[in-house]
């Protein structure tokens, strides 16, 4: 169990047809007791994180490859990842 009393969970889908709906998460999770909000895109999401775990808290990023690829060019600044076809 990953959740604590100060973390936060943020949904947000890529940019992918197949991707499922974020609301819907957000709000399995406030049922479960889990502080959730949506963010539009994963760029944002990963921004709203950084802010909320501050200098000495962690950001884990999950979910699924078109996620991880979307994280990995916002936080590295590149945008290869298209060029190999996972998107």
């Amino acid at each position: 169990d990953l959740r604590g009393d100060r973390d936060e969970v943020i949904v947000a889908s890529p940019q992918s047809a197949r991707a499922g709906d974020p609301g819907e998460l957000v709000r399995a999770l406030q049922a479960a007791g889990t502080s959730a909000q949506r963010a539009p895109d994963v760029a944002s999401a990963l921004e709203r994180a950084a802010a909320v775990a501050g200098e000495r808290g962690a950001v884990i990023v999950t979910g699924s490859l078109y996620t991880v690829a979307e994280a990995r060019e916002a936080l590295l600044g590149v945008v290869g990842d298209r060029a190999f076809g996972l998107r």
